[in-house]
């Protein structure tokens, strides 16, 4: 199955859709783990300075995988355990496909946790390369060491404009 998701990716980066497998991946992909599907079309972005919607894959992205840190962190927060504490747990063996292992709350948090920063270090090496500000990416990682939910602003994207009325519509 992951190799025809790649496939139609792959497809749609070489017709430089990029709207269309923006708005693909984040409808699709609710849970933030698209990180290795979508480094093809974060890379394309930045190349063809379509920076737009590079900012809205990253902030969608984050925003859900923040989203699902945030849940699991909550029931643990009575512990009091510092950002550090909960990086380093062991998550090894975590697997979040599966409902079962959400039920050690620490180790979930500890794996959600690993791969905001993944994704973090991911989009901040990207701007870099490209010469621009990592504010963003730098804010978010400001709240984390606080243990704040980040407030993020998604923008939206701008309508598909590639629809041709139809004559059949016209007799209205």
């Amino acid at each position: 199955m992951q190799e025809a998701y790649e496939t139609i990716r792959d497809n749609w980066l070489s017709k430089k859709e990029y709207a269309a497998l923006v708005k693909a991946i984040v409808g699709n992909w609710t849970s933030g783990n698209c990180v290795e599907y979508m480094r093809p079309l974060t890379a394309a972005l930045v190349a063809e300075e379509e920076l737009e919607l590079h900012r809205h894959l990253w902030t969608r992205t984050l925003k859900r995988q923040l989203s699902a840190f945030f849940r699991e962190y909550s029931f643990i927060r009575r512990q009091r355990l510092p950002l550090q504490d909960i990086a380093s747990t062991d998550s090894s063996g975590f697997d979040e496909f599966d409902y079962a292992s959400y039920s050690d709350h620490r180790k979930a948090a500890s794996f959600l946790l690993g791969r905001i920063y993944s994704s973090l270090a991911i989009w901040r090496d990207e701007l870099i390369g490209a010469g621009l500000s990592t504010e963003d990416p730098d804010n978010i990682v400001a709240s984390l060491q606080l243990l704040k939910q980040p407030r993020i602003d998604v923008n939206r994207l701008p309508p598909n404009n590639s629809f041709k009325p139809n004559w059949l519509r016209q007799s209205a």
